[in-house]
């Protein structure tokens, strides 16, 4: 694959995850738990391959957490959430928090 359809294929990502983000109403929904921030392949328009990172700085509160997974779940395109408790994280270099990982149906394909 030659440079340019890196960056046609990057930029259809970039796109799609955008439009994602938009249809999830994810920003707002997750600023109602804390100070949101979209980082990673989406944030530095580096993307190879349908993810989207998204960070919330709070302090972890299992009760917020379990609510953000609720309105998410009900989501039409929302087809699986996998959690992650990283709490008591045995690596202490590592950040502390919950882990939401979503699958998105993107007909035909999930992203």
């Amino acid at each position: 694959m030659d440079s340019s359809k890196y960056i046609v294929k990057q930029n259809s990502l970039h796109k799609k995850a955008l439009e994602i983000i938009k249809d999830l109403k994810l920003i707002e929904l997750l600023n109602k738990f804390g100070e949101v921030h979209v980082v990673g392949s989406v944030e530095l328009k580096l993307m190879s391959w349908p993810d989207i990172d998204v960070v919330v700085l709070s302090e972890p509160n299992v009760t917020n957490f379990l609510k953000v997974i609720n309105e998410l779940f009900t989501k039409d395109d929302v087809y699986s959430i996998n959690l992650q408790d990283f709490r008591k994280s045995i690596y202490p270099d590592r950040p502390q928090g919950i882990y939401c990982g979503i699958k998105y149906l993107e007909k035909p394909r999930t992203f």
